[in-house]
């Protein structure tokens, strides 16, 4: 074989190796660019979520809420009423990442209560759809049947 046949042949080899090497390099570098920006939307999502819970409750808590506003839901808004006496005046809450339309949290009182919250993104605003108390027992039960420390008594004796 002469030398200018193994030289197109051998350029033609790494031109493919680099093209393939090239092509996955840009994929990759559009994929963790789109990543980047999705991650960063539902994060600045999230703050604005947390945002609107807190200033939510602190309405709630100074009597400064009209229900005209639509940013609580009717169930919502009863079941706070239905506690609101003993909640302690303030909160913290953990609300998460965008899930399907949806923030899911728990919101946690002075009193000892918990309360599971879900806010609704309606387009430019938030809507409280979903303020249920969770009782302590059973999320402390659940928690440690989970663990293996309650309700597996039997296999350990054996």
């Amino acid at each position: 074989m002469n030398k200018s046949v193994l030289k197109v042949c051998v350029t033609a080899v790494v031109s493919f190796v680099a093209g393939i090497v090239l092509t996955t390099l840009a994929f990759n570098v559009v994929r963790w660019v789109e990543s980047s920006h999705e991650a960063t939307r539902r994060h600045k999502q999230r703050i604005e979520a947390n945002a609107f819970f807190y200033r939510t409750m602190h309405a709630l808590f100074q009597g400064t809420y009209s229900s005209e506003d639509g940013s609580i839901s009717q169930e919502a808004l009863n079941a706070f009423r239905r506690y609101e006496s003993t909640l302690g005046g303030k909160c913290w809450a953990y609300i998460g990442d965008e899930e399907s339309g949806y923030h899911w949290g728990m919101a946690f009182f002075p009193s000892g209560d918990i309360f599971e919250v879900i806010i609704l993104g309606d387009g430019e605003r938030f809507v409280l759809t979903s303020f249920d108390h969770e009782d302590w027992e059973r999320l402390w039960r659940d928690a440690l049947r989970r663990s293996g420390i309650e309700g597996n008594e039997d296999r350990r004796s054996k």
